[in-house]
């Protein structure tokens, strides 16, 4: 199976994982559990969207379930397009997908992404995954995340910054986004 593809959404009530691209139903001693790592394990990301979609009235269908495990299984921000593509692929209605998005936007599961392109993108909120940053290609208009060497220095910079931006204009910073602009290796060329 390649990396993007995924195996049917599990049935109502059953909670999944990714593995390997895949999605993945998994036994525990009380029945079905999802898990991250080991064997039996309580997913902390199923658990967290279940407490979030909980508080916002909404049940953890497995549409629902289908849409966030395509999201943790992304390497970039998906414009609902690529969701689209991957969706179909784990069987979730698109008469569904786009009411199954909007509401884990409001659950604060999912979050909406507007770069230069004139659409949407939409990624887990960063509680959810890991920081990160953006590269987005002008040219092309792919979305790559960005971690790696240089990051932690440009966090302290970015952490520095957010304490005299408190200190000075009494302004509670909740979070930050930062994205590079430019063109990607694809479009440079050799």
């Amino acid at each position: 199976m390649s990396p993007t593809s995924y195996q049917t959404a599990p049935p109502r009530g059953v909670p999944a994982r990714i593995t390997d691209g895949s999605l993945v139903e998994n036994r525990g001693p009380e029945g079905p559990v999802a898990t991250i790592g080991g064997v039996g394990e309580q997913s902390a990301l199923v658990e967290e969207v279940g407490h979030r979609l909980a508080r916002a009235g909404l049940r953890w269908t497995a549409g629902r379930r289908a849409v966030v495990a395509i999201f943790e299984a992304a390497q970039a921000p998906l414009s609902m397009q690529d969701l689209q593509d991957r969706a179909r692929e784990a069987r979730v209605p698109l008469s569904s997908l786009y009411r199954i998005v909007n509401d884990l936007v409001a659950a604060s599961v999912l979050v909406r992404l507007e770069f230069e392109e004139g659409f949407a993108r939409f990624e887990l909120v960063e509680e959810l995954a890991r920081h990160h940053h953006h590269l987005v290609c002008v040219e092309c208009g792919t979305v790559e995340d960005f971690e790696g060497p240089g990051l932690p220095d440009l966090e302290r910079a970015v952490d520095d910054a957010m304490r005299s931006i408190v200190r000075r204009h009494r302004f509670a910073v909740r979070n930050h986004r930062l994205d590079f602009f430019g063109t990607c290796a694809a479009c440079t060329g050799p």
